[in-house]
């Protein structure tokens, strides 16, 4: 073999040195993941032990009904207008549950905001019938309307119905049905908005009206003699045990809650019960050059979007490495956001008193040291790595093509 040649075989061994780089990179990416993913799940479980002193406040579940038969009632950071629309309540859309309807999906939510829970219903409605005096009871009317009607069950009492149903759009009187009569409540605030296609309808009800098992229930009808179809949000006669914070482990998350970290705690059922803390706290864009970036988002492992890590927006937290501890088995898992580079470690710890499972601890912390790009070293790494071998090659290449 000639001089040249063997200059060419010496100058493609340079293509080693990214290599090595590459791999080096990689493999700091994941002990550093690593280390991160330890140290939450053992705070993970310390958190979980010490939550059985807090036993009694987690809910206890109920084997009568299903986890679909339940509501969730999740915390507004503000008021609402009672006005039929939903873009002044301070939730994501995603928060919206469905419903199968007879003309279409039915959404709706349930929320509470200092003393008063608050319900929001869209229905789609190919032909909104308004009520009339003869179709305002909800049982034994003589004829029927379009109504929406928010069941609200006490299993040591009774059960009751509040039925929202418009003789014309606009403010509505709601009616409580119950063993004791059918009678209008004007302290409960309500409107009706016509839309394209349907009707949505909002309504204020103060505290102390609504027992703590709530249900939906759709009337639609299209016929002022027929009864129309029903759509319900539980299956049985009655509706399940309705979920929310519980201001006591809310406390306690807040207290134990470190910067760039989001602590959760869930039921036995995945239900969210408190949640503290935020992700970010560092945010902003990621240091290094955008090439440097680029190299490095080829070289790392593709986790899951950043966006999954986020509390489930209809309060049931149902991620894999949740339902793994929900069945009593530690899991931990990572997520990466495409766009900014944001890693996120999580992790899910059992509550558990070793005979049966009460709830989780989900602990999510968001770090800027498991990205390369954001560590000024391992980003001259690749710079110094991809320069040097560009150097040697074209100067061996130069000199064997000189010889």
């Amino acid at each position: 073999m000639n001089l040249r040649r063997q200059l060419l075989l010496v100058s493609l061994l340079t293509l080693m040195l990214p290599w090595a780089g590459c791999e080096f990179i990689r493999e700091t990416e994941i002990a550093l993941r690593s280390g991160q993913e330890q140290m939450l799940a053992g705070t993970a479980k310390a958190i979980a032990g010490s939550m059985l002193q807090y036993r009694d406040k987690f809910p206890v579940r109920d084997s009568s009904y299903s986890v679909g038969d339940q509501l969730y009632i999740h915390q507004l950071d503000s008021r609402p207008e009672i006005d039929g629309y939903f873009d002044d309540w301070t939730l994501p859309t995603a928060s919206l549950r469905s419903l199968r309807g007879s003309d279409g999906l039915i959404r709706f939510a349930v929320a509470s905001y200092a003393q008063a829970t608050y319900l929001y219903v869209e229905v789609l409605d190919r032909d909104v019938i308004y009520a009339t005096p003869q179709s305002l009871l909800v049982d034994g009317a003589s004829q029927y309307a379009d109504r929406v009607t928010l069941v609200s069950n006490s299993p040591s009492k009774f059960s009751e119905a509040f039925t929202f149903a418009a003789e014309a759009p606009g403010r509505i009187v709601c009616y409580r049905q119950s063993p004791f009569g059918f009678e209008p409540q004007a302290t409960i605030t309500a409107f009706w908005q016509d839309i394209p296609g349907g009707y949505r309808v909002e309504a204020r009800i103060p505290s102390g009206q609504l027992g703590p098992h709530l249900g939906l229930v759709i009337q639609n009808t299209a016929d002022p003699l027929q009864a129309g179809t029903r759509s319900s949000s539980f299956s049985g006669r009655t509706p399940g045990l309705a979920m929310s914070k519980i201001a006591e482990l809310d406390q306690v998350a807040e207290e134990l809650v470190g910067p760039d970290m989001r602590l959760i705690l869930t039921d036995a059922d995945g239900w969210r019960v408190a949640a503290a803390g935020e992700l970010g706290s560092g945010g902003g864009e990621p240091s290094g050059t955008g090439f440097a970036r680029r190299i490095y988002d080829l070289l790392v492992e593709q986790g899951k979007e950043a966006a999954f890590a986020e509390p489930d927006p209809q309060g049931r937290e149902q991620q894999p490495y949740v339902s793994a501890a929900l069945e009593g088995r530690e899991r931990g898992t990572w997520f990466r956001s495409v766009d900014t580079g944001t890693a996120i470690v999580a992790v899910a710890a059992p509550i558990s008193d070793g005979v049966e499972v009460i709830g989780t601890v989900v602990l999510q912390r968001g770090t800027d040291a498991i990205l390369s790009q954001r560590n000024e070293g391992l980003s001259r790494l690749i710079n110094v790595t991809l320069i040097t071998t560009l150097v040697v090659a074209a100067a061996l290449l130069g000199y064997a093509t000189w010889l």
